[in-house]
């Protein structure tokens, strides 16, 4: 396992799932947008249409492409309206825990 961390949350990722968002530039950069998102929990409520111009989209078709491939990857999943980030063996937690 490999640990990153941002601001005051720490990222652990499996090495190979890692590897394969890497492969995408599609997803890597996707990714690099959105994990800023996840500040307090691993889970937000946003539309396509706000996530397309969070993401640089002219329209929410690229955001849609965007995000069911980072589901087919197992990093984020969609449950009753909510992007949750799933990524593996995640952990946001603070660095007292």
């Amino acid at each position: 396992m490999q640990c990153y961390q941002w601001k005051n949350r720490k990222l652990v990722v499996p090495f190979l799932l890692l590897q394969k968002v890497c492969q995408s530039r599609r997803a890597s950069k996707t990714l690099a947008k959105l994990l800023p998102l996840f500040e307090d929990e691993p889970k937000i409520k946003i539309t396509y249409n706000e996530l397309a111009k969070h993401l640089g989209y002219t329209n929410r078709s690229g955001a849609y492409k965007a995000v069911r491939i980072l589901e087919s990857l197992g990093v984020v999943t969609i449950k009753d309206g909510y992007l949750w980030i799933t990524m593996g063996d995640l952990l946001l937690k603070g660095y007292d825990e």
